[in-house]
């Protein structure tokens, strides 16, 4: 909770309403001030008397400034709140494009220069004239600087685009001139599906999203996801906080990476990083059964494919280095050895291939994934499932 009514202005705001119920409707409602627990107004829509009358109560019971937001911990956090007078407001972080501004113009110069003189010198082997790859450069640049300075120059029109500002006076969240009253709102923290792995802050009525307040926000942040989602329900009115069972939210997801993205990278076959993963996290992630299952998993069936390599070549290797010893010319022996041999190592190839990438897509999903001939090894390793 960061904040609550002092009990005098609870008693106001109830007598004010008993008034209010006794009298006629007000014509202009949608005019009238409306209120909450957050803004110890009079509620529009329980409003009986004029709007004139309601300004008087309103003007009794003056609204109540707003704490101070949360701090995003990350400079790279996206959701910034802010205060604009009585108002919330929630939009995209300021610094943030700066931040990606201040890249354009001092990192990405740099990283042009070095691949310009990589294709230029490494590729085409030198054969292209230092005045052109300047040039190449020089226009790559050029256009980095530009987008970084427009960028830090435009940052608050681009922080401000789509924002959604909670105004405390009329009782609703309001977001591209569309208005959504407060009332009946609750907070969402979601996964969105498929492989990108952001995560949703929404405003829900009964399961619906009404207001989205940011789509695009990372695992590695869910520290920050919690505390802005716990300040936005205290906005509203003390409404509940749902954070579904995959979403990043709270500090016991305060790692680096998630559970789905840790598992999926101990499957990843590219430049031995399943190696690298599966080792580290057999060793550090004691208390995330799914992502120490994946590890096992993973090196067991690296395991097995060196076992299926000295099978090949004991089998068919070894037969191949007698029969074709001394041979002038390949005999049917060898041709039918060589034939085996290639035929074996281009299945165990492709096997590999597709069950790490099957597995990956398996583990990013948050699904348990058993490669079918390694049940009977990893089957005693299987995560719980959730209830």
């Amino acid at each position: 909770m960061y904040w609550s009514l002092q009990p005098s202005r609870q008693a106001d705001q109830g007598n004010a309403l008993s008034r209010f119920n006794a009298t006629a409707p007000c014509e202009e409602r949608s005019a009238c001030p409306g209120g909450a627990r957050f803004g110890c107004e009079i509620s529009a829509h329980r409003a009986g008397l004029p709007c004139a009358a309601v300004s008087e109560y309103r003007a009794r019971i003056p609204v109540v400034p707003p704490p101070e937001p949360p701090r995003a911990r990350s400079i790279l956090f996206p959701l910034a709140l802010s205060i604009d007078g009585v108002d919330v407001v929630a939009g995209k972080s300021r610094r943030l494009y700066v931040f990606r501004g201040a890249l354009g113009v001092i990192l990405l110069p740099i990283l042009f220069g070095l691949l310009v003189m990589l294709v230029a010198f490494g590729m085409l082997e030198g054969n292209v004239s230092d005045d052109a790859v300047t040039g190449i450069w020089l226009v790559l640049s050029g256009a980095s600087v530009v987008w970084g300075v427009a960028l830090m120059a435009l940052s608050g029109p681009l922080s401000r685009r789509g924002a959604v500002r909670f105004d405390r006076t009329r009782n609703a969240a309001i977001v591209g001139g569309v208005s959504h009253p407060l009332e009946g709102l609750a907070v969402r923290v979601r996964r969105l599906p498929g492989l990108s792995g952001w995560n949703v802050i929404e405003l829900h009525r009964q399961g619906v999203p009404v207001v989205t307040i940011h789509d695009r926000l990372q695992s590695l942040h869910a520290s920050d996801v919690a505390t802005h989602a716990d300040y936005l329900a205290c906005v509203i009115g003390d409404a509940p906080v749902v954070a579904e069972p995959n979403a990043s939210y709270g500090a016991a997801n305060r790692r680096l990476l998630d559970d789905n993205t840790a598992a999926m990278l101990c499957y990843l076959p590219f430049q031995g990083i399943h190696l690298i993963a599966s080792l580290y996290y057999l060793a550090t992630a004691g208390d995330r059964p799914f992502v120490r299952f994946a590890a096992r998993q993973s090196l067991t069936q690296l395991g097995l494919t060196f076992v299926a390599l000295l099978l090949f070549g004991a089998g068919f290797g070894v037969p191949l280095a007698f029969v074709a010893s001394g041979e002038r010319e390949l005999s049917t022996a060898s041709i039918v050895l060589i034939a085996l041999l290639v035929i074996s190592l281009t299945v165990l190839a492709v096997a590999n291939v597709v069950v790490h990438i099957v597995a990956c897509v398996r583990a990013h999903g948050g699904r348990t994934w058993v490669i079918p001939w390694l049940r009977p090894i990893v089957s005693k390793w299987l995560p719980p499932q959730p209830s």
